[in-house]
């Protein structure tokens, strides 16, 4: 993936004035619908869910969780970003391999969620590649395909995992905006640039001011996590 291969969404341009970035679902659908209802609740007139990537994998629901994301909301809009999960699924889809890093990172529940027998379908030298693709809906791929890697909301940045506030945004490298390394505060404070992530689980650490993780490790028993955003301040709510 080369610095040029991907897209930047400017959230501002749609005139939303409420926004919730939420961290890492990983199949977690339950507590993506309580923190989407405890959003809806907030005040706003054009209010939008962004997810920070990692919507799949790990948890029982990713094929649900995919589905909901494509299901229209009238009191809100449903946006996403991909994460490093979204993109080794897309890898493993691109050339399916029994020994993939997907399926190690998650990848089997991923499939389980769609009704596959994941384990007979891979088990022996080849791998069942028909039934595997046969299964997954071609709008799910093409969906997880064409999401952004990056969102901006005025001087606030969206990203999975890392981003160089010092690098314009067509000269980010897309590596590190899907894997990390993270984001310095240091040069965020010096930029200016507030930044706002998931992709590194933490529990019950304080919000840092320019970049602040929102991945609550939902997966492995913790809160999914909601920063809300408008152009004057911002709140977190859990699920």
């Amino acid at each position: 993936m080369n610095p040029m291969s991907y897209s930047v969404v400017d959230l501002k341009l749609k005139n939303y004035d409420t926004i919730m970035a939420v961290g890492d679902v990983h199949g977690c659908l339950a507590k993506l619908r309580a923190l989407t209802e405890k959003f809806e609740g907030l005040p706003g007139k054009r209010k939008a869910l962004i997810c920070l990537g990692d919507m799949i994998d790990r948890g029982p629901s990713s094929a649900a969780v995919l589905d909901w994301m494509l299901t229209r909301n009238d009191q809100i809009d449903k946006l996403a970003l991909k994460g490093n999960h979204e993109q080794m699924m897309l890898d493993f889809m691109a050339k399916i391999s029994r020994g993939h890093m997907w399926l190690k990172h998650g990848g089997l529940e991923t499939l389980r969620s769609y009704g596959l027998d994941a384990e007979r379908l891979l088990r022996g030298f080849r791998p069942n590649t028909q039934a595997i693709r046969q299964t997954l809906p071609q709008e799910h791929l093409e969906y997880l395909e064409n999401l952004p890697l990056v969102a901006t909301y005025g001087n606030t940045v969206f990203v999975h995992a890392g981003f160089n506030p010092g690098k314009p945004f067509d000269r980010q490298d897309a590596s590190q905006l899907l894997w990390g390394p993270l984001a310095n505060p240091q040069e965020a404070e010096q930029f200016g640039t507030k930044i706002i992530h998931g992709h590194v689980p933490q529990r019950n650490k304080p919000l840092e001011k320019w970049v602040i993780n929102i991945d609550g490790g939902a997966v492995y028993g913790g809160r999914l996590k909601g920063l809300v955003v408008t152009l004057e301040e911002t709140l977190i709510i859990e699920a």
